[in-house]
């Protein structure tokens, strides 16, 4: 196998890795948005709904950063196989 070939393997890898990551922090955003909607509907667990939707808020800049750490990890891949 040629270097390039296995960088291209790597980075493919990677890609799938912070692809199910992604997926993943997708999924809890989705589980903290809908449990705290449905504790706004009861007033004891008013409080509880909104720390649900501060933490859902704060997860949702989590895609932004994965897409980044994806992109530049990456990006140093090809950079070791342009530069032995």
């Amino acid at each position: 196998m040629t270097h390039q070939s296995e960088a291209s393997s790597r980075e493919y890898r990677i890609n799938e890795v912070y692809e199910w990551l992604h997926i993943l922090n997708d999924l809890f955003i989705g589980v903290y948005f809908l449990v705290g909607s449905i504790f706004f509907l009861y007033p004891d667990l008013k409080v509880a709904g909104i720390w649900l939707f501060i933490i859902g808020s704060g997860q949702m800049l989590m895609g932004p950063v994965l897409r980044t750490l994806n992109k530049l990890y990456a990006r140093t891949i090809r950079k070791k196989v342009l530069h032995w």
